[in-house]
């Protein structure tokens, strides 16, 4: 490995922080996690400063999440003062007790000044081995596997080792490894690549170990050790081999999910076997296809996943004895609801129409809610599993279809503002019937703020009680995506649009916009609370329209306009009125 440990002149990154680790690859976990960081989100605590003084490490202190009974503690197991000038940090991510089957939970950073350099995550777990593996979450969280290897650690078993790029450009290695207590009371030591490898048993310890280079991942890794045969011996060692084929990354978008291939067994043929859900609500299915491979060392290979949610694929190949297998998922469909007074009958996510569109971003799949609600109901779309930031500027409208009746805010969640309260968004009126509404991306923003949509991490769609008594509601949310719009305001006829000219208005102005059919459409203005303070209807003709408006003393300031037309599109924007 191209590793420069025993190099005077490295330069490392950092490394990335435990409190936000130790999902499992499962897809029945996806709307728990999707729930998880909404809820963060909500209560600004998705970003965790570890290295403060509350966190420093206490020899003594009880540290981990613990629900079980007596047993060994995580812990005893924790190094501290092993990476020279080091200090010890906590940074347990607590909250997954009770969406894993972990039972008790400790992660720990080592912080040499304000750099991160290494991190290790314990977690006892029963009924098998903890489910999430770096190996493969990584790879779903947007990670490059740039290497793996087998390491002789502790000069005697070799361990998987993997070298990953995070998003973020931090480069990482990696080291993962459980054990089991036997019926006499002496350890089992395992390290696999597969999760099916590994024994069944009722109790089992495991720890991940990151850090920024190879010699501060081993010096922990035998710290790890020592700690454990401090607690009895480890009577055995079951270690795998490391597939010689393997997939180094995963992208998606728009329906199709693109895989780049390291070949070092030099393989023609690769039999793909795959379980896909639909939706989040749908029953899994299995398919199997064959892919040709060129035989090259790298390839890049495309699985059209026809809108699915959730894919676990595993790869073999005549010539392998391990298996790679990736696990796919795309950003989840939730629900939130303040719980008193709501009730929800039904939530079902369906496939969508399987939209094409050349330049434009498809969020995927539709969703169905209905039920009583007094408070609020929301319903959120990470805009993928790892609720990474997506970059959406390229676009200037968000349109989608929706049913339903009340008004509907939607929150565009973005990683660069912590406050939710401050999170961009706009506020529209359902209709009973299926309508088409286009909100430009501009209208969501404050006046005078900087529209930069380029870290969206989440949509949110809230639906509003009047807090005193429970109502009925019937809600779909269909067909979301983002598109570039044309911002000439005499070529209206490739999009629904609308200009207002000019803008801002003082006494009169010109509101052009499209229609695709003739008949009759309705106008209202509204302030930023939404009250109604004008409305009109009149005639629209197929094609480009002109709504005359005219400033009746209406106060300074930033209005919402907006436009139901004859086919049931709404068209929403706003505009400036100036003295």
């Amino acid at each position: 490995d191209p590793d420069c440990t025993a190099s005077l002149d490295c330069d490392y990154t950092r490394a990335s922080g435990g409190s936000t680790s130790g999902l499992e690859s499962n897809n029945r976990l996806a709307d728990k996690i999707a729930k998880r960081n909404f809820n963060r989100t909500k209560s600004n605590q998705l970003e965790m400063q570890v290295n403060t003084r509350e966190r420093k490490w206490k020899k003594g202190h009880a540290h981990s999440m613990l629900s079980r009974g007596p047993g060994l503690n995580l812990q005893d197991f924790v190094p501290v003062d092993v990476i020279e000038n080091s200090e010890t940090f906590i940074s347990s991510p607590e909250d997954l007790i009770g969406i894993t089957n972990a039972q008790e939970v400790l992660s720990v950073d080592y912080f040499v000044n304000e750099d991160r350099d290494a991190s290790m995550l314990a977690v006892a777990a029963e009924d098998g081995v903890y489910e999430h593996t770096k190996y493969i979450c990584d790879r779903l969280h947007g990670s490059r596997l740039l290497n793996i290897w087998n390491y002789a650690i502790d000069e005697k078993n070799e361990f998987i080792v993997a070298k990953y790029e995070q998003p973020d450009g931090l480069i990482e290695y990696s080291c993962s490894f459980s054990f089991y207590p036997d019926e006499a009371g002496d350890f089992v030591m395992e390290s696999h690549w597969n999760l099916v490898d590994y024994a069944h048993n009722e109790e089992y310890y495991t720890f991940q170990v990151w850090a920024n280079n190879v010699l501060n991942l081993e010096t922990i890794v035998n710290g790890i050790l020592e700690n454990v045969k401090e607690q009895g011996e480890i009577k055995e060692y079951r270690f795998s081999e490391i597939p010689n084929l393997y997939i180094e990354s995963i992208t998606y978008e728009n329906h199709t999910m693109t895989l780049e291939i390291v070949n070092h067994s030099e393989s023609s043929v690769l039999d793909v076997q795959g379980e896909m859900l639909a939706t989040e609500t749908a029953e899994m299915e299995t398919e199997n296809w064959t892919v040709a491979l060129t035989g090259e060392a790298r390839q890049i290979i495309e699985i059209d996943t026809r809108g699915a949610y959730a894919i676990g694929l595993t790869f073999h190949h005549e010539e392998e004895t391990v298996a790679d297998g990736v696990y796919f998922a795309d950003g989840v469909w939730g629900l939130d609801t303040n719980g008193e007074g709501t009730m929800i009958q039904n939530f079902t996510v369906s496939a969508d129409e399987a939209m094409e569109l050349e330049d434009g971003y498809i969020v995927g799949r539709d969703v169905h809610v209905q039920g009583e609600v007094k408070e609020y109901i929301a319903v959120y779309r990470s805009l993928n599993a790892a609720f990474q930031p997506v970059d959406l500027n390229q676009y200037s409208h968000m349109i989608f279809d929706a049913q339903g009746s009340g008004e509907l805010e939607i929150v565009l969640v973005k990683e660069s503002i912590s406050e939710w309260e401050n999170q961009p968004r706009n506020t529209i009126t359902l209709n009973p019937t299926q309508s088409n509404f286009v909100l430009k991306l501009e209208s969501m923003f404050e006046e005078g703020a900087d529209i930069d949509v380029s870290d969206v991490r989440m949509l949110v769609f809230s639906l509003k009680g009047d807090n005193e008594n429970a109502r009925g509601f019937d809600l779909n949310i269909a067909n979301v995506r983002f598109a570039d719009g044309n911002e000439d305001a005499n070529d209206l006829t490739e999009t629904t649009l609308s200009q207002v000219i000019p803008n801002p208005v003082m006494n009169e102005a010109e509101i052009m916009f499209q229609s695709k059919e003739e008949g009759e459409y309705s106008f209202r203005l509204m302030t930023a609370a939404g009250q109604v303070i004008t409305a009109a209807q009149a005639t629209a003709v197929s094609g480009m329209n002109v709504h005359n408006f005219v400033n009746d003393n209406y106060a300074t300031g930033v209005y919402y306009y907006e436009f139901r037309l004859p086919d049931g599109t709404v068209i929403t924007d706003k505009l400036t009125i100036a003295q």
